[in-house]
């Protein structure tokens, strides 16, 4: 260690001073913060910086082609990177570490306390304001939020070293913001409308109450026989939102009486913290979930918030893949599922582009660590084609915002739909046109993966929604007037019911709605799948699921009517902020309910193949 320090001082003093040259710089498309007084110089703050990893360019690439595991066709089907792949495929050069720490070594920052993350692609150090705002020529302020409690730290820009830019993806924080201290977050509430009358637990009265029963029938499935120690569906809770086991035992009592009472997910705390600030969202994804894979059981990531407010799931990811995290005492805590239902989301304006980019390639970990992979399925939102705080973009405010996490292209986006009112179980769904409207759209900062390409050029050809559309893959918007990115990842992947599902919450029977119902329930039937491979034998979980949905449309239920004309979340039922009706469901795939819901002896035949 003490030669390594040697070696950085030298190769520090040895070094010329380059010319500064702007790294970052905050943009209207992430100005939804507000600047307030300076930091005081003396605060001590955490640094994060991104380094520039091999292959990510190609990450696509790579993860499809070169090895195959998510390629149907491929005979590697059903095979997966285990975790030292990952990092060998991703690390930075050398060259690249050595050029970041030999800078900072210069400018005052000890050797010995510059730590670098296991999977090669961070380096953290701690230091005071004064000297982060002398090493990237910047100046710190507060920030802050209009529906975020907290005070954040910051720059509207900041500067690196030629000679080192062409190393760093980002800072944290600078343009990406940090949190300054604990940050009280108030959960975003799933919505809650009392059954006013006695509900039969047939699949009559569907169309207003989606119990069990209705799903089976709807997606044509019974109930679940399978169990595997291996096996168990993976649920992803904010900390904060926690089932009550008696609404659990009262649901299955009424509406799912062959799960047991007391049935219960294994606990898997991540950075735990005290308080119960809601149950409903977690009440919701287990009332939809369990029914439908039981006997298999379940586990519930409770993941604590951590106070840098931008990585939303980095302890989680921390806790299921040691190599993405430093020393925190949650490295690699648990084995990870091998399917995550995921109810929680952000906005992709939010995050200064580079950042949004970097994250999502570090979900990649999540399904090739450990030799298999992992099926992760993320609800798209419920606001439609507006943000969650119901806002749109641009100067006229009608420019659509997307999800971070359904423009991620390697994750599963799962829409909403519902049954219209006055039909039955088997006859069409709709994209919901009440309460709400299934989050849908164009990613402005990943560009379309070569799986949907096919999708998407027949959505633009034969549909073409008649917005005026711009091109971009680093997050700025022309000001061409254009509302939408052409050019991106389009989400959602798939669609599942998220309209008056049946929920018990605080011992009160009621109806729930939004992507939060359907996500778990379309991870309950990817699960279900599993269970089925590992009866035949086939070899390895899923892992990436989007290839072969894609390369399988006609396993899905395509919806054809339906639009994103709301933009309120929390079914408050407001109309869309962006002035228009958002995109509308077609034949085919579409930004508002993907390919479709699903047939599950269809899907299940095609996830046999391999």
């Amino acid at each position: 260690m003490k030669l390594n320090v040697l070696v950085l001082a030298a190769t520090a003093l040895a070094a010329p001073a380059s010319k500064m040259v702007v790294h970052e710089t905050r943009g209207a498309s992430h100005a939804g913060y507000t600047k307030g007084a300076a930091v005081e110089t003396d605060t001590r703050v955490p640094v994060r910086i991104a380094l520039k990893q091999r292959n990510l360019d190609n990450a696509m690439d790579l993860l499809l082609k070169v090895l195959g595991s998510s390629d149907p066709n491929s005979p590697d089907y059903g095979k997966h990177y285990t975790e030292d792949q990952v990092v060998s495929t991703f690390a930075p050069e050398a060259g690249t570490v050595d050029a970041v720490k030999s800078w900072l070594v210069a400018n005052g920052i000890s050797a010995d306390s510059i730590k670098h993350s296991q999977n090669q692609g961070w380096l953290t150090f701690e230091t005071t304001t004064g000297k982060l705002e002398t090493l990237l020529d910047a100046k710190y302020n507060q920030y802050s939020h209009p529906t975020r409690k907290g005070t954040y730290i910051g720059t509207d820009e900041y500067k690196l070293p030629s000679t080192v830019a062409d190393h760093v993806d980002f800072v944290q924080p600078a343009v990406a913001l940090a949190a300054a201290g604990k940050i009280e977050r108030k959960l975003p509430k799933v919505p809650f409308w009392p059954i006013s009358e006695a509900l039969s637990v047939q699949a009559s009265t569907c169309p207003n109450h989606i119990t069990p029963a209705c799903l089976r029938s709807m997606y044509n499935f019974e109930q679940g026989s399978l169990k595997d120690a291996s096996n168990d569906l993976g649920i992803f809770e904010q900390a904060g939102e926690q089932y009550i086991q008696s609404d659990l035992n009262q649901f299955y009592s009424k509406y799912a009486s062959h799960v047991p009472s007391g049935t219960a997910p294994k606990n898997a705390p991540v950075n735990q913290q005290s308080g119960t600030q809601d149950s409903g969202e977690a009440d919701l994804d287990y009332d939809m979930a369990v029914p439908i894979i039981h006997p298999q059981g379940t586990v519930n990531y409770e993941v604590g918030a951590p106070d840098d407010a931008l990585s939303f799931f980095d302890p989680l990811l921390e806790a299921l893949d040691g190599s993405y995290c430093n020393d925190s005492g949650e490295c690699g805590k648990y084995k990870s599922t091998n399917v995550i239902s995921i109810s929680y989301g952000t906005d992709e304006v939010d995050f200064p582009a580079s950042y949004a980019k970097v994250g999502d390639n570090d979900l990649a970990p999540l399904w090739y660590s450990e030799a298999k992979g992992v099926s992760v399925l993320i609800s798209s939102g419920d606001s439609g084609v507006a943000s969650r705080e119901r806002e749109c973009l641009g100067s006229n405010q009608d420019v659509f915002v997307p999800g971070i996490l359904g423009g991620c292209p390697y994750i599963t986006s799962v829409g909403a739909t519902e049954l219209p009112i006055g039909s039955s179980p088997g006859d069409a769904e709709t994209a919901t046109m009440h309460k709400f409207s299934s989050g849908g759209g164009f990613s402005n900062v990943n560009a379309a993966p070569d799986y949907q390409k096919s999708a998407l050029a027949t959505y633009f050809s034969q549909h073409d929604p008649g917005y005026k559309s711009y091109n971009t893959t680093d997050g700025v918007i022309p000001s061409n007037g254009g509302i939408y990115n052409r050019a991106g990842r389009g989400y959602p992947d798939v669609s599942a019911n998220g309209l008056y599902g049946v929920v018990v919450v605080n011992g009160r029977e009621g109806t729930s709605g939004g992507t939060s119902q359907s996500a778990p329930i379309f991870a309950a039937l990817i699960n279900r799948i599993i269970n089925e491979r590992i009866k035949a034998g086939k070899k390895g979980p899923l892992g990436f699921l989007n290839p072969t949905l894609y390369q399988n449309p006609s396993v899905f239920n395509d919806i054809v009517s339906g639009d994103q004309h709301l933009g309120g979340p929390q079914g408050d039922e407001s109309p869309s902020e962006c002035g228009n009706k958002g995109f509308s469901a077609v034949k085919g795939w579409d930004p508002v309910t993907g390919l479709g819901t699903p047939n599950y002896p269809k899907l299940l035949s095609a996830l046999l193949k391999n």
